[in-house]
């Protein structure tokens, strides 16, 4: 809670009641979401890991500042589907024991507790905008369609996963003639398994229509409607969407997470 906005992705999966200690000792803990299987670790103050610890020492090598420090098997035996570092000071750590970093992100958070305003943007009750458009969950019938708009990272049936979840919603543009029915899909944005807003996508040729910030809108108001605290994580580098979330009033972690996986 001191680095709250650091935190978050941590701080909320304790709070929707999904978080487990698989590891803690002087301040570091290492949490696993019981949905996802993703494990969050964290040790704030300065100071070395205290999971070498518990790993048994080799006392037939020599022990110099290079050699390498060992986190027990039966710690990582229990990181099946990724691990989020908090400080860059331990991703070495996690290198020399089979991991590989994947990817650096910024957390943004939502901080404000009333709903965002959906004026010009979508209708909330389902209805089309005068330009047709439509936010709505996806479902089975919409799989075909919208699982290209995200390949995912190492899980290709990653998305329609979350569609059978219920934790897809997309953005269709209706013909507003053809007895209001769904035309075309848009553009898309999901909740994470492990809680974070993401997969947002709008095709190429509906870009610069307000579609991208109706969609995170639309996210973020449901995500407030369940009683969470709406946060994504943006990859270091996406200068659109640091810049789309600064727009909604989101507020950025000064330093990164690392999302590591087995090697």
């Amino acid at each position: 809670m001191k680095n709250k906005l650091l935190h978050i992705d941590m701080i909320e999966l304790i709070n929707r009641g999904y978080a487990e200690i698989v590891f803690e000792a002087d301040g570091e803990y290492l949490l696993r979401d019981t949905v996802s299987k993703v494990c969050f670790h964290t040790r704030p103050d300065e100071g070395e890991s205290k999971l070498v610890d518990l790993a048994v020492e080799d006392t037939t090598r020599l022990v110099d500042k290079h050699s390498s420090q060992h986190i027990p098997a039966t710690i990582t035996e229990q990181i099946t589907n990724g691990i989020v570092l908090h400080q860059q000071r331990y991703v070495g750590l996690f290198e020399e024991n089979g991991f590989k970093e994947t990817v650096e992100c910024r957390q943004a958070v939502y901080t404000n507790k009333e709903k965002l305003s959906v004026s010009g943007l979508y209708r909330p009750d389902g209805k089309p905008m005068p330009n047709g458009l439509v936010i709505r969950k996806l479902d089975a019938l919409d799989i075909q369609e919208a699982a290209p708009m995200y390949p995912g990272f190492d899980d290709p049936d990653y998305i329609i996963k979350r569609i059978k979840a219920g934790a897809v919603y997309g953005a269709f543009l209706c013909d507003n003639t053809a007895d209001n029915a769904d035309n075309t899909l848009a553009g898309i944005i999901g909740i994470h398994e492990e809680g974070s807003i993401g997969m947002l996508y709008v095709k190429p040729q509906y870009r610069h229509q307000k579609l991208a910030k109706a969609l995170e809108t639309y996210a973020l108001n449901r995500a407030l409607e369940n009683g969470w605290i709406p946060y994504g994580q943006i990859i270091v580098g996406n200068e659109p969407s640091m810049r789309l979330q600064e727009s909604m009033g989101m507020h950025f972690s000064k330093s990164s997470v690392y999302w590591m996986t087995k090697k």
